[in-house]
């Protein structure tokens, strides 16, 4: 005679698989929302970095003022006294803002790349007898095209003998390739407002998005536009799906990057 027993057997296996279905269902979105809830706090903490280093003004903006955004965000002092762009240096600090943990599962699990990307900003900042002398603004993030770093940063330098620096234009935009991607933006010398505004246009919102920022003209919208307005002056290429993709998923490639002047 059948008990039913068997049939009984199944359905518990059924609603134990079910269960643990559900269970793990459960465990990934909460992991995807505690995620997303500490890339959001990174992306307000930069934003609120960049908006205090917009304040600040070369030869202008004493070390006082310096201080008190390295201390606001608990940064630190650096070891050197010479920048190539920047010439000599009494003093530099750096703020860093980066969630260590997210980073290295991002880099440890490479798959997990659509929601976990190593990110963060850095902001550096030179002193020359008690005086903002140089400015550096750093974006890092790890494209998933080849999983090799880009570097999206906005240089303001000083007016200085020897210092390596094009000063003819408001702002100069270039983009490097090797073995790591370089997106950079350089302020000229006695820059207006407006001029230091648009080198500075960040767009840090792709931070808080699930695989993060993945390209330069996502990250700097304006010198993205300068850029492409170079590479036509120049007969530079742009890939169409450069032009076409509004999300700038696609990076540029070498073959786009301007030859040295």
């Amino acid at each position: 005679m059948d008990d039913g027993r068997p049939g009984d057997k199944v359905k518990k296996l059924l609603r134990v698989t079910v269960l643990f279905a559900t269970s793990i269902f459960c465990l990934i979105a909460l992991a995807l929302c505690v995620v997303h809830i500490l890339q959001l706090r990174i992306e307000r903490r930069a934003e609120a970095l960049l908006n205090d280093v917009r304040s600040l003004r070369l030869e202008s903006s004493t070390s006082a003022d310096v201080m008190a955004i390295v201390h606001k965000y608990q940064g630190f002092e650096d070891i050197g006294g010479w920048n190539s762009g920047c010439g000599p240096y009494d003093s530099s600090y750096s703020v860093r803002i980066a969630n260590d943990s997210i980073n290295r599962i991002g880099l440890r699990f490479p798959f997990l790349q659509f929601a976990v990307k190593p990110q963060g900003v850095v902001a550096s900042f030179m002193l020359k007898q008690d005086r903002l002398h140089c400015l550096i603004f750093t974006v890092g993030s790890y494209p998933p095209h080849d999983w090799k770093q880009l570097m999206v940063e906005a240089h303001a330098y000083p007016a200085a003998s020897g210092v390596l620096w094009p000063s003819s234009k408001p702002f100069v935009v270039e983009y490097g390739g090797g073995n790591v991607w370089i997106f950079f933006a350089n302020l000229r010398p006695g820059a207006t407002a407006e001029e230091l505004r648009l080198t500075f246009d960040f767009n840090l919102s792709c931070m808080r998005r699930f695989g993060g920022c993945v390209a330069a003209c996502e990250l700097m919208p304006t010198a993205w536009q300068e850029y492409r307005k170079k590479a036509r002056e120049r007969g530079l290429t742009i890939p169409p799906n450069e032009l076409d993709d509004s999300r700038c998923v696609n990076r540029v490639g070498t073959a786009t990057s301007p030859p040295p002047d």
